[in-house]
């Protein structure tokens, strides 16, 4: 791997990401990458489909103009010739789903056909932005994982313990059928840039380990771009 192409930034017109195209996307704001994204580029149309306090499938243009950087890492295991239903996919989960926000990700959880979120144990839809793009990326997976999770526990969660802790106990009011085991087991957080990384490794699932050391190296690139 080259480490002087590892990393793309879109511009403002999509023109430097190929048709047909599904790409994992890390958003970049005063150095940090903050924010985790998918980008679509279908018949000449680039989009983005994220979780930011609501399900957004818009253009980025806004975005890049007012100066934030967006990279993007295409995801090709989701080929061509499905890129038109995964629009249409998309459009049906902004429609239907109502994640909440919080530290959760259970990698059960797929959209199904209707674009309605599903857990076999009826764990709720609490996700980050990060969790939101694994959970579309994991309904196109078959018996597979993007990230191995379990790499992933509680204890990677550093931040808003507080609330974790009160959503914990309200998922457990509401959802009593769900094991303590499983709340404890679901409850970790993925940074968006580990997120991005993954979509570098041919390897699925993608360990910890992976996504660590590229970080770094992902990390000098975005100071060196923003210099």
């Amino acid at each position: 791997m080259n480490n002087d192409q590892l990393l793309i930034a879109l511009n403002s017109e999509g023109i430097n990401l190929s048709d047909n195209t599904i790409a994992a996307a890390v958003v970049v704001e005063a150095g940090e990458p903050s924010h985790a994204a998918l980008i679509i580029k279908h018949n000449g149309e680039t989009r983005i489909f994220h979780f930011f306090g609501s399900i957004l499938l818009e253009s980025p243009k806004n975005a890049i103009e007012e100066g934030q950087l967006i990279f993007v890492k295409e995801l090709n295991f989701i080929p061509s010739f499905l890129i038109s239903s995964f629009v249409a996919h998309c459009e049906l989960i902004q429609k239907e789903a109502k994640p909440q926000y919080g530290f959760f990700y259970n990698p059960k959880s797929f959209y199904d056909a209707d674009g309605k979120f599903q857990n076999p144990g009826s764990f709720p839809e609490y996700l980050t932005c990060v969790g939101f793009c694994l959970t579309v990326i994991q309904s196109y997976l078959v018996n597979e994982d993007f990230l191995y999770y379990a790499d992933w526990d509680h204890t990677s969660l550093d931040v808003h313990l507080e609330r974790t802790a009160y959503q914990m106990l309200e998922i457990a009011r509401n959802y009593p059928q769900i094991s303590q085991e499983e709340l404890k087991s679901s409850v970790r957080r993925i940074l968006p840039l580990e997120y991005f990384c993954g979509a570098y490794s041919s390897i699925r699932p993608v360990r910890k380990s992976f996504t660590d050391s590229l970080s770094e190296k992902l990390k000098t690139e975005i100071s060196q771009k923003v210099a």
